[in-house]
Parts: structure tokens; C-alpha cells; sequence
């Protein structure tokens, strides 16, 4: 098995110009780490992982790091992660339907995915199979 990966972490003290910019970042890091698979694997991924980073940065969070590894053996995949802090938000409300479809996108896409929960510390992760024929 070899294992290729690309990885940027924010500083608490971020500007939201930085963490704005984050999705963006993620995808040229993602297109590099991709190179050689077919261009529909390659959108697929792309939109799993700007699905997972919106959600971060659109939401009432500190986005601290992202992860993104490519295993390439029998199985090879694409492991994201998201680590962020969560901050309470004071009324919640509904979810929006933008969250709705993004759920859909990781439940079409990835092969699994969740979030690990240590206190106000989230990580989101995803795992994306990168032989889909």
C-alpha cells in the first residue's frame, strides 16, 4: 500500500478571508493529490470535499485543519478530514435545505463517513473510493 497525502491546518487567530478561501485551497490540494485518476472520479471527490468544508465554514465553527490522504492499493481510497470547533449557536433552528442535500452528497458518495466528538472538538471524515469503474 502507498499512502500520498496533502494537509493545511488554520491558526485559531484566522481571518475569514483565509477560512473562506479554505474550500478552495482544499481543491487545489485535492487535484494534485488525484492526479492520474479519471476526471469523474476526480469531480466526485471534489465535490465530496467542498461539501464537508462548506459545511464548516457556513456554519457557527472555527475550521482548524484538513486532511486529505490517497491509499492506493487492492481498495484505493480518499480519506477526508475536517477538524473544527463547534460553537453553540444561541436559537437554533431548522436545518437548511443546503444542508439536506449535502447530507445526500456524502450518503451518494461516500463510502462511509461520521464525525468524532471531543467536547467543543469535531471532526468530520469521509471515505471515497477511488475505483468506481
Amino acid at each position: 500500500m502507498v499512502r500520498h497525502t496533502r494537509s493545511f491546518t488554520l491558526r485559531g487567530d484566522a481571518s475569514r478571508a483565509k477560512v473562506r478561501n479554505a474550500p478552495a485551497h482544499a481543491r487545489t490540494l485535492l487535484r494534485d493529490l488525484l492526479g492520474g485518476c479519471p476526471d469523474a472520479v476526480v469531480d466526485d471527490a471534489l465535490l465530496l470535499v467542498d461539501e464537508l468544508l462548506t459545511d464548516v465554514v457556513r456554519a457557527p465553527a472555527t475550521l482548524r485543519a484538513v486532511r486529505l490522504a490517497r491509499e492506493d492499493s487492492e481498495a484505493a481510497h480518499l480519506s477526508v478530514e475536517v477538524d473544527y470547533f463547534d460553537h453553540p449557536v444561541l436559537a437554533p433552528g431548522r436545518p437548511s435545505v443546503d444542508v439536506f442535500v449535502g447530507r445526500c452528497l456524502l450518503e451518494r458518495l461516500a463510502a462511509s463517513w461520521g464525525v468524532r466528538c471531543s467536547g467543543a472538538h469535531r471532526t468530520v471524515w469521509a471515505r471515497f473510493p477511488l475505483d468506481r469503474g
